[in-house]
């Protein structure tokens, strides 16, 4: 009965955006009511990247959800950027809600916070009354820190720029959130029926409304498509929390899997899923059981791919540092990043994951993230190189990785094989030689002691085709 209830509840949710087609087969499409369909999408990860030699690819630590006292955070916006420019990181996104700390108590003040994540700098806020007092980092800091000038040498950055992410943003409907950049928007009084309550715009038609007024918007700043992705989806499943058979159903739900894959079909502009949320992985520890469920729909259409994402969403100094994305780039600009964004050109790092790693090891360490010192880390897995070679029966996907002895390879949400301890080909995945295991997509989970990196998915029939 409950299974019923929560399949009618899911369905009212979505109606009015989506329709599914009753073929009877598992894998049905999804079919969105009065749009045309979908633009084609970037597909294949990691292409065009140069890894070695002359022109090679720099990597770029990023950090794409954080949070200060301009939102819901416990440190000022000051402390989290000099916390991250001292840990090494390069690119720097602040996603505050849509409206600042005890919004209640500001009757009549306009507390959106987009104004104040804009430049990392003084916007002359008005200040809550009973809210701890936010600094804002000063012109000549920022001028510093976006020109690499005083990084410690612990960070192993020295001399290295950290890019903002403009015009960013985390919006949260019911029953979801997810992060936006370069879109510049009053969220409250763009969505329509959006009530402030708590934390949220609460409206009954969540992601679709947010998502629909991203689309080929072009931010007025930079002149780049708006993007997003969607964070903590386990929150929504049930998945959050369940490192069991509990939060796998949960995750492999037909309605949450139908209802995400309609809205990764219809818009572009959302570009994947959160997959690991926070150094704890406590909400997150099921969502790559969804990834991997979503992806089985949207793949086999051969029009677009669903990239993840590992993210500290941090609200404390205390919280960052533990869960990150890499991206490839030529140079670290807003415009390259953008570009690598849509791509698929970064992989997801993280020290936690329960699933994967085991419930008590942080960066190959027995204990937490807030006990083990970070001189106790290993080094954490890095993807150095991707290569298709051969073709018919002899094509092998050939990934370099450093700091990894272990990489598990899966397709179609099963591990299809674990390299662990096999000296032969360890990184290396010949199709031919698993022609029952291999589905719509592969991707790689690279383990080391310092944690686990998460490739991007490669769909198979690119990879045959390539």
């Amino acid at each position: 009965m409950k299974k019923y209830l929560f399949s009618f509840l899911v369905l009212l949710l979505v109606l009015p955006f989506i329709l599914v087609s009753c073929s009877g087969d598992d894998d049905e499409d999804i079919v969105l009511i009065g749009y045309q369909p979908i633009a084609v999408g970037h597909t294949m990860p990691y292409q065009d990247i140069i890894w070695t030699g002359s022109g090679q690819y720099g990597q770029y630590k990023a950090s794409l959800h954080v949070h200060s006292l301009n939102s819901d955070g416990s440190h000022t916006q000051a402390d989290m950027i000099e916390t991250y420019y001292a840990l090494g990181f390069e690119i720097l996104a602040f996603t505050e809600h849509n409206y600042g700390r005890n919004a209640s108590q500001t009757a009549g003040t306009d507390m959106l916070t987009f104004p104040y994540t804009k430049d990392w700098v003084s916007h002359n806020r008005v200040e809550p009354p009973h809210a701890q007092r936010e600094v804002p980092l000063t012109q000549a800091r920022y001028d510093e820190i976006i020109a690499g000038i005083g990084r410690p040498a612990s960070s192993g950055k020295e001399g290295k720029p950290m890019l903002r992410v403009p015009n960013t943003s985390e919006i949260a409907v019911y029953p979801d959130e997810a992060n936006f950049f370069f879109f510049a928007h009053d969220w409250e009084r763009s969505v329509p029926g959006g009530v402030v309550g708590g934390a949220h715009i609460r409206n009954p038609i969540g992601l679709n409304a947010l998502f629909n007024e991203v689309e080929d918007h072009i931010d007025e700043d930079t002149q780049l498509r708006a993007i997003g992705f969607i964070n903590h989806p386990g929150r929504t499943t049930g998945g959050a929390g369940r490192y069991d058979a509990r939060g796998e159903a949960a995750s492999k739900e037909r309605g949450w899997v139908n209802m995400y894959t309609a809205i990764f079909n219809r818009y572009t502009s959302c570009l994947g899923f959160e997959i690991v949320n926070r150094g704890t992985d406590a909400d997150s520890a099921s969502d790559r059981i969804l990834w991997d469920s979503v992806l089985t729909q949207v793949i086999p259409h051969g029009k677009r791919n669903v990239w993840g994402f590992a993210n500290d969403d941090a609200h404390s100094a205390n919280g960052a540092g533990h869960a990150w994305n890499v991206f490839i780039m030529e140079e670290n600009t807003v415009e390259a990043f953008h570009e690598a964004m849509l791509k698929g050109n970064f992989y997801a790092v993280t020290r936690r994951a329960h699933r994967e790693l085991g419930q008590n090891i942080y960066g190959g360490v027995p204990g937490t993230q807030t006990n083990v010192p970070n001189a106790h880390l290993g080094a954490y897995p890095q993807l150095t190189g991707v290569r298709i070679t051969g073709s018919g029966n002899n094509i092998i996907l050939r990934l370099t990785v450093e700091n990894a002895p272990t990489t598990n390879w899966i397709s179609d949400g099963k591990v299809i094989v674990d390299t662990h301890g096999n000296p032969v080909n360890t990184n290396n995945l010949r199709l031919a030689d698993y022609p029952s295991q291999i589905g719509s997509y592969v991707r790689a989970n690279i383990i080391g002691p310092g944690g686990i990196a998460f490739t991007q998915p490669f769909p198979v029939a690119e990879i045959r085709g390539n």
